[in-house]
């Protein structure tokens, strides 16, 4: 499956289109497997959508471009053909999001924090 993992501070713009054509791309490049499972060809060409995730180093003001690229990557995804059992919108789990970087380093000190406690006194 093609992955992006965009790191920004969020502070530059992007056209709408440069992001549909990212996503319809990748789609269109597919990859090659060669399997040896029942029922599939030894060489199937399977396409998959293009999972892609913004992380946002920047302010809270600067982070509406990095949460609109990842909406459109995951408009792509979710109507990306579906090629046996391949493609997207396979599960309820968003397979583009925006993260931001602070919030999972605030997350995992407090979690590790938490969980150091937790060890101390049990």
């Amino acid at each position: 499956m093609p992955i992006i993992i965009f790191l920004s501070d969020g502070e530059d713009s992007f056209s709408d289109t440069v992001m549909f054509n990212l996503g319809r791309r990748a789609l269109a490049l597919g990859y090659v497997i060669v399997s040896k499972r029942r029922n599939i060809p030894e060489q199937t060409v399977r396409r998959k959508p293009l999972a892609f995730h913004s992380v946002s180093f920047g302010e809270d003001s600067s982070e509406t471009s990095l949460r609109r690229m990842a909406d459109i990557a995951q408009q792509v995804y979710v109507t990306a053909p579906r090629t046996a059992g391949v493609g997207g919108g396979t599960n309820n789990k968003p397979q583009c999001t925006f993260s931001k970087a602070l919030d999972s380093v605030r997350f995992l000190r407090n979690h590790t924090t938490v969980a150091a406690h937790h060890h101390l006194y049990r």
